[in-house]
């Protein structure tokens, strides 16, 4: 008895999962138009950037969420980097300690992204 039930329910399961692994998204995202004006924009701002820039805004620089005094090695560093390579984009986690997820400094977050 136990055995058919075990056997419904894996049998139940692995419909279940296939059924949703091919069904189609309820929305489908719109395409993206630019207008004339943002083309124009884009293809000037490009226009402008030499190739050292282009090539950085390919890369992101990542660093955790927590205080950096202005004078410390790691602060000056991820400046730095920031302003040498002219990164493309920022990403800031917040700390992870197994079990703990810590969300506790977000004023130190908001100081560090203002700062740079």
């Amino acid at each position: 008895m136990l055995l058919l039930m075990l056997r419904r329910a894996l049998l139940l399961t692995f419909l279940v999962l296939n059924v949703s692994a091919f069904a189609k998204p309820k929305y489908q995202p719109l395409p993206v138009k630019l207008d004339r004006e943002g083309e124009k924009w884009a293809q000037k701002t490009l226009r402008k950037m030499p190739l050292e820039e282009k090539i950085g805004q390919l890369f992101m620089v990542w660093t955790r969420a927590e205080f950096l005094n202005s004078n410390s090695a790691a602060y000056l560093q991820l400046r730095n980097e920031m302003n040498k390579y002219h990164v493309g984009s920022f990403a800031m986690t917040v700390h992870y300690e197994p079990p703990f997820l810590y969300k506790n400094q977000p004023y130190e977050a908001a100081d560090l992204l203002n700062r740079l």
